[in-house]
């Protein structure tokens, strides 16, 4: 694990794939035609602003799914009951963990950019 995105691996997300989502907004607003040494302090609160609740979301989601997938999680004890249950409790959980993952195909870098440079037009003045 990164020590920017230190999370569990039951994510497919964390390490690699948030640094380069971070270096993409990143090269994006440091691009942009206001970026220059004056405003890197704010082109980087704008990046954690924007991408920080994110990583800690994918973080839960993660540690989250492990627990899911190791069958530890306290929602879902499948062994004190019998097979009929285990089945329909089995089937809840897959459903949770599909939920889990549902970021995967609902967020979009681009809208995460858009805001980043949106946030960044209004907060600098164009000179």
């Amino acid at each position: 694990m990164d020590k920017a995105h230190a999370m569990a691996l039951h994510q497919g997300s964390g390490e690699a794939g948030q640094v380069i989502e971070d270096s993409c907004i990143l090269a994006e607003l440091l691009g942009h035609h206001l970026a220059n040494r004056g405003t890197l302090p704010d082109i980087l609160r704008i990046c954690d602003a924007i991408r920080g609740p994110f990583a800690l979301d994918i973080a839960h989601r993660s540690y989250e799914n492990g627990r899911y997938i190791s069958m530890s999680h306290d929602d879902f004890q499948v062994y004190e009951c019998g097979a009929d249950e285990q089945q329909k409790r089995l089937e809840e959980m897959g459903k949770v963990i599909i939920d889990k993952w549902r970021w995967a195909w609902s967020t979009s870098l681009d809208v995460m950019i858009g805001e980043g440079i949106s946030v960044l037009e209004g907060a600098v003045p164009d000179n």
